[in-house]
């Protein structure tokens, strides 16, 4: 009883500090979790991107059921790693992630070819890349304004943690280097995946001070602050990742109780 009064009390302060309903209490493993991989998922529009087993997959939702996942077609899977990716533009470019065996991830950008129906050959976003690990990335619609995650900090400036968030604009046509967020969303810790919704809000993963599992999802109303763990999508294991839009919120669970995988979707649906 107590547990189910504590669960209504957090809806209604994320009611009243969101605006979001909630279908459901907590969220559930997704349709097409497998016992492989199944993580960092971003939705746009009706479609969910997501990598499983280190390439970029596609489902589409049709209002009742999620389609079976598909890589997506064209030239961003190959034999290394791709991981991360974030789409806009209405859905004809992607930014996402690339192992490369010197340089660890770096940051790429491909483009939807309408002709051939496929993502076309992409280019390496150089001034994101660094010798050492780059992880995740989010991007507004119209390109003008960057989030990235990274190991060793950029332009001479050291990481506050293990891993932060950095942000860069564009300017005259080019990224500006990254720069850090500092506190409060960057702590002493790792700060790693990252989305921005379309109030502004952004939402991220730490292990900071208050995290329930090794990872928590938690959320800052604007760069400043303040930050607040987002209850709802968290549990005692490792939350990698987060997604919404207006039907849905999606995290990766990292061995998660009720996935099958060692990494899986969890979906919350949103009335």
């Amino acid at each position: 009883m107590k547990h189910m009064w504590q669960a209504l009390l957090l809806c209604a302060l994320l009611v009243m500090t969101t605006g979001l309903v909630y279908a459901a209490n907590e969220p559930v493993s997704w349709v097409h979790n497998t016992t492989g991989v199944e993580r960092e998922p971003c939705l746009v529009g009706n479609v969910l991107y997501f990598v499983k087993d280190y390439d970029i997959y596609q489902s589409v939702w049709d209002g009742a059921d999620w389609s079976v996942p598909v890589p997506v077609p064209g030239a961003v899977n190959t034999l290394q790693n791709e991981i991360n990716p974030h789409v806009v533009k209405n859905g004809t470019v992607m930014y996402f992630g690339r192992y490369d065996p010197v340089t660890n991830y770096d940051f790429y950008r491909s483009e939807w070819d309408p002709v051939k129906q496929e993502w076309g050959e992409p280019v390496l976003v150089a001034e994101w890349s660094t010798p050492d690990q780059e992880w995740d990335v989010w991007v507004n619609e119209d390109e003008t304004v960057a989030y990235v995650t990274n190991k060793i900090g950029y332009g001479g400036v050291a990481p506050i943690g293990g891993r932060d968030l950095w942000k860069s604009v564009k300017q005259d046509g080019k990224w500006s280097t990254p720069v850090n967020l500092g506190a409060p969303i960057n702590t002493s810790g790792d700060e790693w995946h990252v989305f921005v919704d379309k109030d502004g809000r952004i939402y991220f993963e730490s292990n900071r001070e208050g995290t329930l599992g090794n990872f928590d999802i938690w959320v800052a109303e604007t760069e400043q602050g303040p930050v607040s763990n987002l209850t709802i999508m968290n549990s005692s294991a490792g939350e990698r990742g987060f997604t919404m839009n207006d039907e849905f919120m999606i995290v990766a669970g990292d061995r998660r109780p009720g996935g099958p995988g060692s990494y899986d979707l969890f979906i919350l649906p949103l009335k």
